[in-house]
């Protein structure tokens, strides 16, 4: 027998473009005892979406669960509050990173002027004497780089300590 039909619609199913009437009508296909072996895969799927269309849920669930909303917060559990945090406290981590990142920028890039001279600048050829001046350069700039590591450092362990302070109120 020709399935085309019907995996023409399992393949407009899965991408999303069938409308109900197809669905079920792929939901009635597969609810059948007599399933192609290469489609059989998919007759779980769609019996298991036909049981779940039948649940719901009994007329008492909500004073249920309203009992047991009563019965937690009567056991003294405590309610969760929410914090309200600044905008100035929630924009500080970014702001400090783009300091950071313009501060090695600014410091490096004076680093390399400052200890290449002009006609340096102009010159072409790679001379030992360049080399010599790089890995200067490359020492100014690491130095740079950990004296503000440290220093980021210790402005996250100042925004612990708020975060501490703001997490208690």
């Amino acid at each position: 027998m020709n399935y085309t039909y019907i995996e023409q619609l399992l393949e407009r199913y899965w991408q999303g473009e069938t409308n109900l009437d197809e669905e079920q009508i792929l939901k009635s296909f597969f609810c059948q005892d007599d399933v192609p072996e290469h489609l059989r895969e998919y007759a779980e799927f769609f019996a298991y979406a036909k049981d779940s269309k039948d649940m719901h849920v009994s007329d008492d669930f909500d004073s249920r669960f309203d009992e047991l909303i009563a019965a937690e917060e009567g056991r003294g559990a405590e309610r969760m509050k929410a914090i309200r945090i600044p905008f100035k406290a929630r924009l500080m981590p970014f702001l400090k990173a783009a300091a950071v990142v313009a501060l090695t920028l600014t410091v490096g890039g004076a680093a390399m002027r400052g200890l290449m001279q002009p006609e340096d600048l102009r010159s072409t050829d790679l001379t030992p004497v360049n080399y010599v001046k790089a890995d200067e350069v490359k020492q100014a700039i690491e130095t740079v780089q950990r004296s503000m590591t440290a220093k980021a450092d210790s402005i996250t362990g100042e925004n612990k300590a708020i975060d501490a302070d703001i997490k208690k109120e």
